[in-house]
């Protein structure tokens, strides 16, 4: 499992990423979950105490990768841009299944 500390980001004028609340996570955690994957890729773990699992980690160049917190994350952690969170993660080798929705 890869551990650290790190601060709650949000983007400005960023193109697609325009207001887009994430963290960064550092290279050496990455190439410690997934060696030479230059894609994005899932993991699992906590930010404080609220379980993730099946978040994508998404490749800003570099071998820089970020983790965007959407509302739900936000909500259960109670924090926002600025704060700082412990975070905890690993791989997430479980296959991903994409829900469809039902619209009646």
């Amino acid at each position: 499992m890869q551990c650290f500390e790190t601060r709650i980001l949000r983007f400005g004028e960023q193109g697609e990423k325009t207001g887009w609340t994430y963290i960064e996570v550092p290279v050496d955690c990455t190439d410690a979950l997934c060696p030479r994957v230059k894609k994005s890729f899932r993991v699992k773990g906590f930010l404080d105490k609220h379980t993730i699992k099946g978040v994508a980690l998404i490749p800003i160049g570099a071998g820089q990768y970020i983790l965007p917190i959407n509302a739900t994350m936000r909500k259960a952690l109670a924090k926002s841009e600025g704060a700082t969170i412990k975070v905890q993660l690993v791989l997430d080798k479980e296959e991903y299944v994409q829900h469809a929705l039902m619209l009646e």
